[in-house]
């Protein structure tokens, strides 16, 4: 993924930098170097990257600054990589060990 690719993804996104950064675990001015193509993000980086770049052409990509602000990381990083609570399996619960 070239530098241009980069930004355009963040930008569809609606993402700053810091943002950015914060969901790919690197500094802002990372992302920085990597829109102006003075570095690249790691292969982890740039499989999330590619599977950002899918799903900032859906149309609930547009509110991702938002859950990244709100909800923080995680709710950011399930919804851009389309996890929703209506796909999740429940959780098991543990038989409490207690007296028999």
């Amino acid at each position: 993924m070239d530098a241009t690719r980069i930004r355009d993804t963040r930008l569809r996104l609606r993402l700053t930098q810091p943002q950015l950064g914060q969901l790919l675990g690197a500094h802002w001015v990372t992302v920085s170097r990597w829109e102006r193509g003075e570095a690249a993000p790691s292969s982890f980086q740039l499989d999330l990257l590619a599977a950002f770049e899918r799903s900032s052409r859906r149309d609930e990509s547009a509110g991702i600054g938002a859950v990244l602000v709100t909800a923080g990381v995680v709710g950011a990083l399930a919804l851009l990589l389309g996890g929703s609570s209506s796909s999740r399996r429940p959780s098991r619960r543990r038989k409490a060990a207690g007296p028999s």
